[in-house]
């Protein structure tokens, strides 16, 4: 039995954070929220047990924007916003003037995974040319000390050793 809209006694449903840990991630377009990161969660009781189910900032809704104002009359009545610094707050309250479809939301978190996919693939490749490059430069450089180490053919009718 899952109870979004019962709190339970709670005092307040939402609550406004920056991430403790890079560990949560966002429960509609399910990107990691990084360390430092603001979030937003809605509290929810699980088979008795209370948690709450994280968002980013990019992923608030028109419609949990509205379901704030009516529980809560408004961002600035969200658990954990008092604490938040004054450029927490701004960043917060933007969030909540966008306001964004959930199928934005899905696809701009895609469009960002997939750019920082595109990031690390290059990154990956150069880091192959750098380390394909050394080692051709080491094999280049003992080719070269072999061919030193070689002694050197003697004059011609010099009896040969065997």
């Amino acid at each position: 039995q899952v109870c979004f809209s019962g709190w339970l006694g709670m005092e307040n449903p939402y609550l406004v954070e920056p991430a403790k840990t890079g560990r949560s991630s966002c429960k509609l377009c399910k990107s990691p929220i990084g360390k430092g990161q603001l979030r937003f969660g809605t509290y929810l009781e699980l088979m008795g047990h209370g948690s709450y189910a994280y968002r980013c900032l990019r992923c608030v809704t028109a419609k949990v924007a509205a379901n704030v104002v009516t529980r809560v009359g408004g961002p600035d009545g969200v658990g954990g916003y008092d604490t938040l610094t004054a450029e927490e707050k701004t960043e917060f309250l933007g969030a909540f003037a966008a306001g964004t479809d959930p199928k934005e939301a899905k696809a701009a978190a895609a469009a960002e995974a997939e750019k920082k996919a595109a990031e690390e693939k290059k990154a990956a490749q150069a880091e192959a040319r750098k380390a394909k490059a050394k080692a051709k430069a080491a094999a280049k450089a003992k080719a070269g000390a072999k061919a030193k180490a070689r002694p050197k053919a003697k004059a011609k009718g010099a009896p040969v050793r065997k």
